[in-house]
């Protein structure tokens, strides 16, 4: 195997990895751990035997992005159809808030 090879298969093997956990993170709708991975920056131009995993983790991000984001646009619905809290009466002057202005 060269250098080239080699790192190659360490990258997508790391990829796959990630991959599995976020979907995990995304099963258990721990959205806010889930976390973007990017290549090295001197990763080499990759060998064309590794076409086809290469394929299938971007098939995999594709999929981990789609379902991240539908849930993003699901959030953003639920948080519409709350009541707007700015149509909400004034608190009385003589009633304290919830924040201490006074000092």
């Amino acid at each position: 195997m060269t250098t080239t090879d080699h790192r190659w298969d360490e990258f997508l093997s790391t990829m796959e990895t990630h991959l599995a956990d976020q979907r995990l993170l995304l099963d258990e709708e721990r959205y806010d751990s889930i976390e973007p991975m990017f290549p090295p920056s001197d990763l080499p131009p990759m060998p064309e035997k590794f076409a086809g995993r290469t394929a299938a983790a971007l098939a995999d991000s594709m999929h981990l992005e789609q379902a991240v984001s539908d849930r993003m646009e699901s959030v953003a619905r639920e948080l519409v159809q709350l009541p707007r809290t700015a149509n909400r009466q004034p608190v009385d002057a003589g009633r304290r808030g919830l924040l201490d202005t006074a000092l």
